[in-house]
């Protein structure tokens, strides 16, 4: 897979003259919770055939959901009823960027429950989630205090808050379930403390009233950062010699850091030599510069239903940079030469989104680069 697949993109990435694309940072996805998975995932294991999933995709973005977490209620142990209807929810929006999608075909829905099914088992998820991993994406519209057991809702007029209801001398009607009242809300500034998802339950039965259920706390926001850190007052006790010494050494093993810190990226873009500082550092020039020339490319054996891929990147003048080759893992009835395609692309946009990081480009900086 390596030498002579290699060998035909650097060929390829010499002659990228025309095709141009633009390629903004955007979040990677991943699993945000314990025991999360893609949902996609799941049901072609399923055994759903192409045509089907084709279908269950198109109410999977309706939807706008990618994780088992994406429609599971705020305790991870059942399917919200939200996202087993064939209308959108404005509790949970999510923050990124999806194609239109209409609204799906009576079919597509019925084959859409049919896949959610295979998730559960007498009404709860067969594996439930657990803490978060890392901050979702989708926006909750209801969040719990967990010290106070205070909710929190926001609506198009902001914030308000809903006290737990105290009865009989306690502040819930059962040890595990807060109860508030609908109509008793006040207005109230943005959540602060340990903040958890939540989702209401309203019922006829309870009256006036309603309960939740609700997450572990929400993970604190964390964000990589290039150099390492040190007391202010060495700061005039380091030459600029030193210092660029140490932040070049620290861009390295941020680099390997960011490559390694996913289990599925790391094995799409498959084994990289470590690159040199200074190839790093001709990376990030280049990018600034728009010059950065990057390519890929990808092969398909439908009788051993495999796939690989192979990625490049070069300077303008032909001087390779990085390079590497990976897999394409995949059902093997799924595969077509347009998944090692994309595969590559991904790889490639998933390491320019690493060195972007690393090395503070600013996230909202749009590049230039070129596809064969």
């Amino acid at each position: 897979m390596g030498g002579k697949h290699l060998a035909n993109v650097r060929m390829e990435l010499l002659a990228c003259d025309k095709l141009e694309g633009k390629y903004s940072w955007c979040p990677l996805p991943q699993d945000q919770r314990e025991n999360d998975s893609f949902l996609m995932s799941e049901f072609i294991y399923k055994g759903f055939k192409k045509g089907e999933l084709e279908l269950i995709n198109q109410c999977r973005i309706y939807h706008q959901v990618m994780t088992v977490t994406d429609i599971a209620t705020a305790d991870g142990a059942t399917i919200d009823s939200l996202y087993t209807k064939s209308r959108g929810s404005n509790d949970r929006v999510s923050s990124l960027q999806w194609p239109i999608q209409n609204n799906p075909s009576s079919k597509a829905w019925g084959l859409w429950k049919r896949a959610l099914q295979y998730l559960q088992y007498k009404g709860k998820l067969i594996t439930p989630l657990g803490k978060w991993k890392t901050r979702p994406h989708q926006r909750w519209s209801w969040v719990v205090r967990l010290s106070d057991m205070v909710l929190f809702h926001r609506s198009q007029q902001g914030w308000v808050q809903f006290q737990p209801v105290r009865i009989g001398g306690a502040a819930t009607r059962s040890a595990s379930k807060p109860w508030f009242f609908r109509n008793e809300s006040n207005g109230s500034s943005s959540p602060t403390g340990e903040i958890a998802a939540a989702t209401p339950y309203f019922n006829e039965m309870d009256g006036d009233m309603f309960t939740i259920t609700w997450s572990p706390r929400f993970p604190t926001a964390t964000r990589v950062t290039t150099g390492p850190s040190r007391p202010l007052e060495d700061e005039d006790s380091i030459s600029p010699m030193e210092e660029e010494e140490l932040r070049v050494h620290s861009l390295q093993q941020s680099f390997l850091h960011g490559v390694n810190a996913s289990a599925y990226f790391k094995r799409l873009v498959g084994p990289i030599q470590t690159p040199s500082e200074e190839d790093l550092l001709e990376i990030v020039t280049n990018l600034l510069s728009g010059q950065l020339l990057v390519c890929s490319d990808g092969s398909f054996y439908s009788h051993s239903g495999t796939g690989s891929h192979a990625w490049v990147f070069a300077t303008a003048a032909g001087q390779i940079l990085l390079q590497g080759a990976g897999p394409i893992d995949c059902h093997p009835k799924q595969l077509s030469s347009y998944r090692p395609e994309l595969g590559g692309i991904t790889s490639l946009l998933f390491l320019l989104t690493v060195i972007a990081q690393i090395s503070d480009i600013d996230y909202w900086r749009s590049i230039t680069i070129y596809w064969c």
